[in-house]
């Protein structure tokens, strides 16, 4: 039997990738111990769009571990921002709060996740517009 948690968050990661994959974003998928996604891959780095899917339902440990996620992959990836797409469940203030002082976090839902993808030319420019 599989943790509704993890399974919940597999879900968020699905219905992510089927959008990219309808519109024929370009990304590249992390597949252990990484950032969910990384929109346009090959481009510049300014040009990059990172994503990591929290499709949380309900509070808890998940979400009191964000600040250290961002930490961890702004090592890794040495991004600038980041999007954490939540699931119906809002991150808390005092979290994104924590979270904002590491880098800009973008908290969003999936539909929010969507319309910057879409309205966004992945390939020539970057997502200003929405900061």
């Amino acid at each position: 039997m599989s943790n509704p948690i993890n399974e919940s968050g597999r879900k968020g990661e699905e219905r992510i990738e089927k959008l990219l994959k309808k519109n024929n974003i370009p990304y590249q998928k992390s597949k252990r111990e990484g950032i969910d996604f990384i929109i346009n891959p090959n481009g510049k780095k300014e040009d990059k769009i990172y994503i990591d899917c929290k499709n949380q339902n309900v509070d808890g440990s998940v979400m009191e571990k964000l600040p250290h996620m961002v930490w961890k992959y702004k090592e890794k990836y040495d991004y600038t921002q980041v999007y954490i797409v939540e699931g119906k469940w809002n991150t808390r203030d005092n979290i994104k709060k924590h979270c904002n002082e590491i880098c800009k976090v973008n908290f969003v839902k999936f539909d929010e996740m969507k319309q910057v993808l879409l309205e966004t030319d992945i390939k020539t420019k970057t997502i200003e517009r929405f900061f």
